[in-house]
């Protein structure tokens, strides 16, 4: 009795430190990064006031939203030797001190300093550390959920604080509103990071509502390598040509998430809107965001589709949406579903991709994949201000930026297909790798096999739900071994030269189930 009292009481604290970590990220993700969310309203009292181009004032914003995740190193290294609690908190007065003396700046340099790099530089140290401390304590729908959850707080901020922006910038003027905001980041959040949990020192269990209990990280990396799953180390994963698609398809969806986010006011207004009415459109947009993450919390993993193919079905409607605005750009009622449509595609992308990519390659290797999915969304972001700023500065409008939108939207929809289709054997092995290590495979018996999934011999049909099974024709021939790990497809590749070599241990072809 006095143990199973003490399990659960363990078990109630745990949620409730999972709960705190999750609440924390929403509260801090809701006011830190509102005034970078809300840049597209400052976009044009910077233009104005510092008589600067389109691509000079656009690249502020690409600088901020590119140093948050290229300077992802910086904080995982301060995370491991002062742990979680106190990074956010340096990030808070990051976020705070930028922001407060890009006020008083009068060259536009200035506000690339203190404006794009202090404050970005802050953001950084708050959002890695909070997507880390989630990523490390849940899984499966857990995780999907609480990602969702907390993206959820950036979108908050967005539409609630937008408006106010836009009528206090024509009332009281940019500078006075961000002086504001400042003071207001640091005296709110502070309080919040005391409740992450200091993960360098307490090892807490990992949590998958899916599964039937609560195991530490130690527990889950020994389980996985007896159900065959690969310890992939660092240098695997940045090896492996898989990864490179999914980088280079994630710097260009961002890229085309980025050209909204920070060119979408400037857009309107070159066509005749005021401020104020394109603002509405920004906060449509972050309300269609909202909508969509909070479908996503709800559902969590459970659609019966993966998460790479949803975010290949995200990037062909955002690059159909973006050739529309070519043709209806001027339209108020395509505007309109324009920043419906693409809010609901960033939703579903951002509480997705990490989720994604996890699936495909593993999660041993999730803490590399989170810092080259970061690298890969700075390069986008950087990049972004180029394409419309340049459009106009050459064309005087948005055109060939909607157009070339349009092209990068489709091509990141192209290298996600290989991941999230076919995965074939060569996009999985690392370069210079022959074969995996025999000693980390071994079988489940029969029985557990009849208890966890069904069985699989050679020659039999190859599933259409089976990662690297080719077509759903197709049958089993030892190539690959899929895994499922509660809805998340796993896909573990083993080569022919290896297989060669355990065909013959093997005694019935079984799958292994994760």
């Amino acid at each position: 009795m006095c143990f199973s009292f003490q399990a659960q009481w363990e078990r109630v604290r745990l949620n409730r430190t999972r709960l705190g970590i999750v609440a924390a990220s929403t509260w801090l993700y809701i006011l830190i990064f509102a005034p970078l969310t809300g840049f597209s309203i400052l976009f044009v009292a910077l233009e104005e006031e510092f008589h600067a181009s389109s691509t000079a004032t656009g690249e502020i914003g690409s600088v901020a939203w590119a140093v948050v995740y290229i300077a992802t190193p910086l904080p995982t290294l301060l995370s491991e030797s002062l742990g979680p609690r106190a990074v956010a908190a340096l990030g808070v007065l990051m976020c705070g001190s930028g922001l407060l003396v890009s006020t008083f700046s009068s060259h536009i340099w200035m506000i690339y300093l203190f404006y794009g790099l202090v404050q970005g530089l802050g953001l950084c140290f708050i959002q890695l550390v909070t997507v880390e401390l989630m990523t490390n304590h849940l899984r499966g729908s857990s995780l999907v959920r609480a990602l969702s959850f907390a993206a959820f707080g950036e979108t908050v901020g967005m539409f609630a604080i937008s408006p106010i922006f836009a009528i206090g910038f024509e009332a009281f003027g940019w500078r006075m509103v961000c002086q504001i905001s400042s003071i207001a980041i640091v005296v709110l959040c502070l309080p919040a990071c005391c409740v992450l949990t200091d993960s360098t020192h307490t090892q807490l269990p990992i949590h998958d509502e899916n599964s039937k209990g609560h195991q530490s990280r130690k527990d889950v990396a020994e389980d996985e390598s007896k159900d065959g799953i690969h310890v992939t180390s660092f240098g695997d994963t940045i090896l492996t040509p898989g990864v490179w698609f999914f980088s280079a398809a994630t710097v260009l969806y961002v890229l085309g998430i980025a050209f909204i986010m920070i060119s979408l006011v400037e857009i309107l207004v070159v066509q005749g809107e005021t401020m104020v009415n394109s603002a509405w459109f920004i906060t449509i947009f972050a309300v269609s965001q909202t909508v969509g993450k909070v479908i996503n919390v709800a559902i969590g993993n459970r659609l019966p589709v993966s998460n790479m193919k949803i975010m290949v079905m995200m990037c062909l409607i955002g690059g159909f949406m973006s050739l529309g605005m070519v043709f209806w750009g001027t339209v108020r009622e395509y505007i309109l579903t324009y920043s419906i449509v693409t809010g609901l595609v960033r939703a579903n992308i951002s509480s997705r991709n990490i989720a994604g990519a996890i699936e495909v390659f593993g999660t041993e290797s999730s803490s590399v994949l989170i810092n080259l999915v970061f690298l890969a969304i700075g390069a986008g972001f950087l990049s972004a201000s180029f394409v419309g700023g340049l459009s106009y500065d050459l064309t005087g409008s948005y055109h060939s930026a909607h157009i070339t939108i349009s092209v990068i939207w489709i091509l990141a929809a192209v290298l996600l297909l290989p991941l999230a289709f076919m995965r074939p054997l060569w996009a999985f092995k690392p370069l210079g790798r022959r074969a995996f290590d025999r000693d980390k495979i071994s079988e489940r018996s029969t029985s557990e096999m009849s208890e966890n999934g069904p069985s699989r011999r050679e020659g039999q049909p190859c599933h259409r739900e089976w990662a690297n099974c080719g077509s759903p024709d197709s049958t089993y021939s030892g190539s690959a071994i899929p895994h499922k790990d509660q809805g998340m497809e796993i896909s573990e590749p083993f080569f022919d030269s290896e297989m060669s070599q355990l065909q013959s241990s093997r005694s019935d072809g079984n799958r292994d189930v994760l």
